[in-house]
């Protein structure tokens, strides 16, 4: 295995133990690297803890061998989940350590619990790894402070060799170009000559948020959003719909409900709508068509 894939695993290579058969009895050793490899398996792909009480996942390893019994969800939420923690952390490290040149990316913002959250990503030639989150406290996110705090955990990771900083990616917010000023001018960067990489999404979302505010746009996203949102609310008359796309298109498709943090989501609403112009055609002329009138009028407008 090369990349992500691989990690957590290097410590499972050639070597050990491993189940080649079914066999009455594990050895303490082949039963760890089980428990382990099960744990990542759970890990990597988000499966619930519980999935080891599921008499389906209990009769698949019956199956492969009697002899393996999975680990409780109380293993894998405390002594496994430690366990799995450091080897992923390690083989996390060994990648970056084995990549020279580093792109750093950091950011600040608030968990679901209020904490005041600062966090470094790191992107190498195997992807892109999260590295560091740390609760600031009563930290002020000033540009210094920032600066300060990321300085000292870089000095951590490339081990002095600062020639090895490729780019920094921030968001544009003041205090972030400001943070940029502030680094470019630090002596250690100097020398590695890194770039700065604006990441302009929240920039990209206020200017089409200001795109939908032109009474023109608006109009039109408004009417879409009281087709789809009228169609939502009823689902006999969705159903109808979707007899209609399916005698036109041979499948049904949803219509797209937009979100005000997600602004391609407008879009998709209104291809939604345009993809299936025939099949709210035919709706319209359908006997059991029960809509507002202001949704029917739309409907049948021949621009609509």
């Amino acid at each position: 295995m090369d990349g992500k894939s691989s990690i957590g695993t290097s410590n499972l290579a050639a070597g050990q133990t491993r189940i080649t058969s079914r066999v009455q009895r594990l050895s303490p050793t082949e039963k760890h690297d089980a428990d382990i490899s099960f744990a990542l398996a759970i890990y990597m792909n988000n499966l619930p803890f519980n999935v080891t009480q599921s008499p389906y996942f209990l009769a698949l390893f019956q199956k492969i061998s009697p002899a393996y019994k999975p680990p409780s969800s109380f293993l894998l939420r405390t002594t496994l989940l430690d366990e799995t923690y450091h080897l992923v952390k390690e083989d996390v490290e060994k990648v970056i350590q084995s990549s020279y040149y580093l792109n750093i990316i950091t950011d600040e913002s608030e968990n679901i619990s209020k904490d005041r959250i600062i966090n470094i990503s790191v992107n190498t030639d195997r992807g892109t790894f999260h590295y560091y989150s740390e609760n600031a406290g009563s930290m002020a996110f000033t540009a210094e402070n920032l600066a300060a705090w990321l300085m000292g955990k870089l000095g951590e990771l490339i081990q002095g060799d600062w020639d090895r900083i490729n780019s920094f990616a921030t968001d544009t917010c003041s205090t972030m170009l400001l943070l940029w000023r502030i680094l470019a001018a630090n002596q250690r960067l100097q020398l590695s000559k890194a770039l700065f990489v604006p990441c302009d999404s929240h920039g990209l979302q206020l200017l089409i948020k200001d795109v939908l505010g032109i009474p023109y746009y608006k109009v039109i996203q408004s009417q879409i959003m009281l087709v789809i949102n009228t169609f939502r609310r009823s689902p006999l008359q969705l159903s109808i719909l979707c007899e209609k796309q399916n005698a036109f298109y041979g499948k049904t498709s949803a219509l797209v409900l937009a979100v005000i943090t997600h602004w391609g989501t407008q879009a998709h609403a209104i291809e939604s709508i345009y993809k299936n112009k025939k099949a709210f055609k035919a709706y319209v002329l359908d006997d059991r068509t029960q809509l507002d009138h202001q949704v029917s009028q739309l409907l049948c407008l021949r621009d609509f």
